[in-house]
């Protein structure tokens, strides 16, 4: 394969499967020659809410995931980790993010099932496929590796990846590599981070702006050229964004385009002014388009605080009704539609980029056996406050009070943030008025807030790393012209999970999955091939239970039931029981009228914790 050069910056849906089918189920590995293995891409957004497309119902223009989906399938029920390292590491493996590694983030090693790094109990996607004869290629964010001196085990270059260009951990800015989030291209550093707000350039594009949308889709379409060199080999692609997760920062002209749609009278008349009536008409979308069934409802949406990722291990507590649209003033609600325009543009930047992938394998011939996946590694993010970060001013908008006739009125102390990022602008916040100055800053800067969050996961509540539905329920695009000839459907009855997701795309390969692998045994797949399910979208699914666990967070479903807690640290534990076939919202908690259902899904939850090394939690331990 020729190798790409190494660019230095200038001053820079869908699967399958039955229950009981085994891995190797399906179109089994001996029976798919080498020159029909389809090329296989898997697209990762991140912390994209569960209806910020337009397929799903959002008023963002998607055109490119839109097409994919018409020609493709869509699957309303796939569910991820809940936050961003957990799913991938999950996502990577076909294991449970606690048997990979990441029970929690990757700042801290506590230990088994917390280790806070990719470890080597499972094998990886690129593993995997490239013993398959795949070659394989990852760029974008990572976020499988410790923060600080991660080990070469869980680096990309060291788990089956021919050539990768990564963000090891977190991203904090679109438009500049800033410290911590250093590039590295097949293992050596390529871009190193700094804070000096330098503005790049994009080495692929030289009259362009760094962005690392476009930046990340420029490395994959180099890579795909690379790979079709070989006729002999096909390729897997994990591409994996850092949109639309925050800081607030897209192109310019994108941004001025939504905010305009946003005041627009005629647009408003389609889809709504402000998240309340938003909702609502999003709702009946959804239902047209049969993304939710007819009898749906939508939850009342509570603020909470404490949703950041430190210090974890809270719950986050559940305040008041969020405020509602009309009580809100004129100009707090012009800010709030700013804040959502520039979210908007960095969902349709993304697809605009997915489409460049699409028009490249058209271009190549390939796009006929070419598996494209596309999913969410999270619900989006209620980080931080009613409105997001820096809205009012000073540190991160932890506030106790209550909203009447439209004003906020505070009890008690501001809450400060677990990590202080300082308003740099003396405290007034961060406006439309001052974007060119903030938009300087990046680093976490601005998010959205919970307010629109609550419209990107509708029609269901709470958000990013919570159990409940808003927080795990992803979007799901299958599209394989070659592989199933199913269009336009929409799969509603079976449920999958991101451990899933490597039984299926081994199954598509003809692969089988390599329980002993190097000069260790690999703990076997935790899930199914949905295979069956690309060829047959209506087929029904038996029951089997899915676990989730993550800070307090935890959850299990089985068949339509599901149990669910904000806090598994109490003694006992409470929880809540809701029928996901007529409940999917989780509006009426049924746990009293059932107490028989929750004795044994909690007993089912109990033995997964303890298998998967959930517990014992680790506050509770010293940890290296």
């Amino acid at each position: 394969m020729t190798t790409s050069r190494i660019r230095p910056l200038r001053a820079f849906p869908f699967w399958s499967a039955l229950f009981l089918l085994c891995v190797s189920g399906g179109a089994s590995g001996a029976e798919i020659e080498s020159n029909s293995k389809p090329n296989i891409i898997l697209i990762l957004a991140d912390d994209l809410g569960y209806s910020d497309l337009g397929c799903y119902g959002s008023e963002i223009e998607t055109p490119r995931l839109d097409d994919l989906a018409r020609n493709g399938l869509r699957f309303t029920q796939m569910y991820n980790a809940a936050r961003c390292c957990p799913s991938r590491a999950s996502l990577l493996t076909g294991l449970y993010q606690h048997q990979a590694g990441i029970g929690f983030m990757v700042y801290r090693d506590w230990g088994p099932g917390y280790e806070g790094s990719l470890n080597e109990n499972g094998v990886t996607l690129g593993e995997a496929l490239k013993k398959a004869g795949y070659t394989t290629f990852t760029s974008g964010k990572w976020h499988a590796a410790a923060h600080r001196n991660p080990p070469a085990h869980s680096l990309p270059e060291n788990r089956g990846f021919d050539r990768s260009t990564v963000v090891r951990t977190h991203i904090d800015s679109y438009w500049k590599v800033l410290s911590s989030c250093d590039i590295y291209q097949d293992g050596k550093l390529l871009i190193p981070g700094n804070n000096d707000h330098t503005t790049l350039k994009n080495p692929y594009q030289p009259d362009k702006d760094f962005y690392t949308t476009e930046y990340f889709t420029d490395v994959a379409l180099e890579y795909i050229d690379d790979a079709l060199k070989e006729d002999d080999k096909p390729f897997f692609l994990y591409l994996t964004y850092n949109a639309p997760h925050f800081p607030l920062e897209a192109p310019d002209e994108t941004i001025a385009k939504y905010e305009a749609k946003l005041q627009d009278p005629d647009w408003i008349t389609e889809f709504g002014d402000g998240w309340d009536e938003m909702r609502q008409k999003k709702l009946a979308r959804q239902k047209a388009s049969k993304i939710v069934p007819s009898g749906q409802r939508l939850p009342e949406i509570h603020y909470f605080n404490n949703v950041s990722i430190m210090p974890g291990m809270q719950t986050g507590t559940d305040r008041n009704p969020l405020p509602k649209w009309k009580d809100i003033s004129r100009e707090i609600k012009n800010e709030a539609r700013f804040r959502r325009a520039i979210y908007n543009a960095q969902i349709d930047n993304m697809d605009e980029n997915i489409g460049r992938v699409v028009d490249k394998l058209k271009a190549k011939g390939v796009y006929e056996n070419t598996l494209i996946l596309f999913v969410s590694d999270n619900g989006c993010s209620g980080e931080m406050g009613v409105f997001g970060t820096h809205f009012e001013g000073g540190k991160y908008d932890y506030v106790e009070g209550e909203w009447r006739n439209g004003e906020f009125t505070r009890r008690g102390a501001k809450e400060e943030g677990a990590w202080s990022h300082k308003d740099k602008l003396g405290g007034v916040g961060y406006k439309k008025s001052n974007y060119a100055e903030w938009k300087k800053f990046s680093g976490w800067a601005t998010s959205q807030g919970q307010g629109w969050a609550s419209y990107s996961n509708s029609p269901f509540r709470k958000f990013k790393k919570f159990a409940h539905e808003g927080g795990i329920a992803s979007p799901l695009i299958v599209h394989w012209p070659k592989g199933f000839s199913a269009k336009g459907k929409v799969s509603t009855q079976p449920y999958f999970h991101f451990v899933d997701i490597m039984p299926t795309l081994l199954d598509a390969a003809g692969a089988t999955y390599p329980e002993n692998f190097g000069d260790k045994k690999r703990l076997p797949l935790e899930g199914v091939s949905m295979l069956p399910y690309l060829q047959k979208p209506d087929r029904k699914m038996e029951g089997r239970p899915i676990f989730w666990q993550h800070e307090t967070h935890a959850a299990v479903r089985h068949g339509n039931w599901k149990l669910v807690t904000d806090n598994d640290r109490s003694e006992p534990i409470i929880w809540e029981l809701y029928d996901m076939t007529n409940d999917r919202s989780e509006t009426q908690d049924i746990a009293e009228k059932h107490p028989e259902i929750v004795a044994r899904l909690s007993a089912e939850w109990i033995r997964f914790a303890d298998r998967a090394k959930v517990k014992p939690f680790p506050e509770t331990r010293n940890g290296p």
